[in-house]
């Protein structure tokens, strides 16, 4: 799977409402801040595939333009590999150093690119770097380090540092993926014993109560505990959300529960008034809650699809 297909699939995956609601709800510039190293990783990755496909003709005099921007290209993308890994590892307190070393990206790299784009004036107090500039060829970068008493000139292989770079690329990336699958995982697993849908099991009979109290005259004194019922089931419904998606309503979860609540309100108000009993617009009220019911009904059993291990 090409880079650009990995960071695609990462883009599709943080924005699942589940996984953006444990990693990044608490977080906030958290997410912004992946989005970024995503784009940072593909557009690096465009330059370097980019190196290879200049014409030699159109490379020979603009040489040291294409090998600094090739350099420079690594060395983003490095830096976004590793940001974007402490985004997911967010418990893990990871040097860039050992993150490299963990995974085998070849140091020289980045070294090269301090030595010629980075700081070749003043790497250290007495070493100066500068490239071979008039016979600089495609496939390998060569550059003088002017040392006291020694000038070596170094060669590396640029075919090389990108195989190397691109199986550090993947490597990251599939580490990030795996990762995310595991904070879903390991949140899902805390809810296992439960079922949204549950919380709706007695529905029915608050309805049946309710509407006893709009249509029954000898029972409609049980509208009160239907009311409160279906009260007392939108409260438990909406904290078992809560605490499912760390503090946040997914979907369209707020809005039917608060519209659930509006309706409820408006009969409770009747009733308290002695209004509810063969009320029109308690009849319309009734209606609307039923759609409700059916709304959250529906909605539930996405929650608990989306939480099946």
């Amino acid at each position: 799977m090409s880079i650009y297909k990995k960071t695609n699939n990462l883009s599709e995956v943080v924005r699942n409402e589940l996984l953006y609601s444990i990693l990044f709800n608490n977080r906030k510039r958290l997410f912004p801040k992946f989005q970024v190293c995503l784009d940072t990783i593909d557009d690096s990755q465009k330059a370097i595939d980019h190196y290879f496909e200049i014409p030699t003709d159109f490379f020979s005099n603009r040489a040291t333009l294409f090998v600094y921007g090739l350099l420079q290209a690594l060395y983003v993308q490095q830096d976004a590999l590793f940001e974007i890994y402490k985004c997911v590892f967010t418990s893990k307190d990871i040097s860039k150093n050992t993150f490299f070393e963990q995974f085998s990206l070849n140091k020289q790299i980045r070294e090269t690119r301090n030595d010629i784009v980075g700081h070749p004036t003043n790497r250290d107090k007495e070493s100066f770097f500068f490239l071979k500039r008039y016979s600089l060829p495609k496939n390998k970068i060569e550059y003088y380090a002017d040392r006291v008493d020694d000038l070596e000139l170094k060669s590396f292989d640029l075919e090389h540092f990108i195989k190397n770079q691109r199986k550090f690329a993947d490597n990251v990336l599939n580490a990030v993926k795996i990762e995310l699958k595991e904070i879903i995982t390991k949140h899902k697993s805390n809810f296992k014993q439960t079922k949204m849908n549950d919380f709706l099991h007695g529905s029915n009979r608050q309805l049946d109560l309710i509407d006893r109290g709009i249509s029954d005259q000898a029972r409609s004194f049980q509208a009160k505990a239907g009311i409160e019922g279906m009260f007392e089931m939108c409260d438990n419904i909406k904290i078992e959300i809560l605490k499912r998606y760390n503090d946040t309503m997914p979907y369209d979860s707020k809005a039917i529960l608060t519209k659930m609540d509006l309706i409820l309100r408006k009969l409770q108000q009747m009733n308290e008034s002695e209004e509810l009993l063969f009320n029109q617009d308690a009849e319309i009220a009734y209606a609307a809650l039923e759609a409700k019911i059916a709304a959250l009904n529906q909605l539930l059993k996405k929650i608990d699809k989306e939480f099946e291990l």
